[in-house]
């Protein structure tokens, strides 16, 4: 079986760096209390916002990158190429979520004030820890907006 793909030339694509900008710039906006400006970000008109716009922009971008090295070198690997650089975000996420709780605590500890514990949703460690590290561990956990 061939597969025909319509790859965009070598080098950046300007049009999705324009668009991830006005991303990030639009999840600046949405984080301003109070703003006039962020009426006119994508959170207001739909079931998204920026973030969510800014994610899809990445792995659009993703999926040239290891569409051409799958065309290239075969699906193999190109499949064990993906699935190390997925491997790569979930450890960091893992990293950056047990600094979270650690830093929440320390932070709960350091000013003695344990209502920063509830504010950043980290309670649920102490409650239930088991289903707090599972909730991390599956990509589900979320603080508060």
């Amino acid at each position: 079986m061939e597969i025909q793909a319509i790859l965009p030339g070598k080098g950046r694509d300007l049009r999705l760096d324009l668009f991830r900008g006005v991303a990030n710039w639009a999840i600046f906006l949405d984080h301003i209390p109070d703003n006039v400006v962020n009426w006119i970000t994508t959170r207001n008109y739909g079931f998204s916002d920026a973030a969510d716009l800014f994610v899809f922009i990445s792995g659009y971008t993703a999926s040239f990158v290891y569409a051409k090295m799958m065309l290239d070198r075969g699906f193999i690997v190109g499949g064990t190429r993906l699935t190390k650089r997925v491997w790569q975000l979930y450890v960091a996420h893992i990293v950056l979520f047990v600094i979270y709780i650690v830093s929440i605590g320390y932070v709960a500890q350091r000013f003695s004030d344990p209502e920063i514990i509830n504010e950043f949703n980290v309670a649920g460690l102490v409650d239930s820890p088991l289903e707090t590290l599972r909730q991390g561990l599956l990509l589900k956990f979320s603080s508060p907006r």
